[in-house]
This record gives structure tokens, sequence and C-alpha cells, in this order.
């Protein structure tokens, strides 16, 4: 996945990590969870009780992902016939 190859280096996650079907889910667990972590897109970082982190004191949004200043990002394709 791109979170492994961003933040961890190509190692696997723990066998105890929960895989969830989607951001949706993944904002809601982690909101419901004081313990949780979890990644998602820049659109569910609003979602109620999550808390964004920052990375050297930049955090996730329009502008500082555009700008490259936010590490964690990646490009995203669609294509259309």
């Amino acid at each position: 996945s791109d979170f492994k190859e961003l933040a961890m280096r190509r190692k696997d996650y723990a066998k105890s990590s929960q895989k969830m079907a989607g951001n949706e889910q993944i904002a809601a667990e982690v909101a419901a969870n004081p313990s949780g972590i979890g990644y998602v897109g820049l659109a569910y970082t609003q979602a109620p009780g999550v808390k964004v982190l920052t990375i050297d004191r930049v955090g996730p949004d329009k502008a500082s992902i555009q700008a490259k200043r936010y590490p964690y990002a990646r490009p995203n394709f669609f294509y259309t016939n």
C-alpha cells in the first residue's frame, strides 16, 4: 500500500491491526477509539472526532500537498475511456 511505502519503510502492519473497507470506516473507528490510528484521504480529515497529526509541523491540506510540503501525499490518477 502507499502508506507502507511512505510511512512504514515497507514493513508489514501488526497482525493485531484492523483492516477496514474504506476511508469512512477508518475515520469512524479512529474517532471512536482513543488509541486509534489510521490514515484516510484528505476529505476525511475533517470527520468528527478525528485529530490530524502534522509531520515536521506541516499538516495535510490542499496547499501543503500541492506545494509538496506534506510528505505523506501521493497522486491519484483517474483514467476514463
